[in-house]
């Protein structure tokens, strides 16, 4: 029984000690005792960054850019080629009788169609 008493008492203590421990740390001074604690100015000084101006920031981005050459499109690039026609506007440039015209027409449609037809088939089953 005394053994038992003992230990709630040790139990009460701790909890007692715990209590005022964490009063401690969360305690909330009184605004006479914050006033009467000097207070050092530089603790409250912040170092911010200045938004740059635009003339800055303009320069900034010229400089980035001083390395690449001025922009030209691709084709305009490629019109700039020497050596000749390419293969397809040679193909364009190429006169064909009409009928071998018609069958290469017919052929490449045909093809097509079949690409078609097998990319159409790809689910194999039931709808939901």
């Amino acid at each position: 029984m005394n053994r038992r008493k003992k230990d709630s008492a040790k139990k009460r203590k701790f909890a007692d000690f715990q209590k005022e421990e964490h009063e401690a740390r969360n305690k909330v001074p009184n605004s006479d005792k914050l006033s009467l604690k000097r207070i050092d100015s530089a603790t409250f000084e912040v170092h911010v960054k200045q938004r740059r101006s635009k003339e800055e920031r303009s320069a900034l981005a010229k400089a980035g850019r001083e390395d690449r050459g001025k922009y030209i499109p691709k084709k305009a690039a490629n019109q700039k080629k020497t050596g000749g026609l390419s293969n397809c506007q040679k193909e364009r440039k190429k006169k064909m009788p009409v009928v071998a015209k018609r069958e290469k027409i017919t052929k490449s449609h045909l093809e097509k169609k079949k690409n078609n037809q097998r990319a159409g088939k790809q689910f194999r089953g039931r709808k939901a």
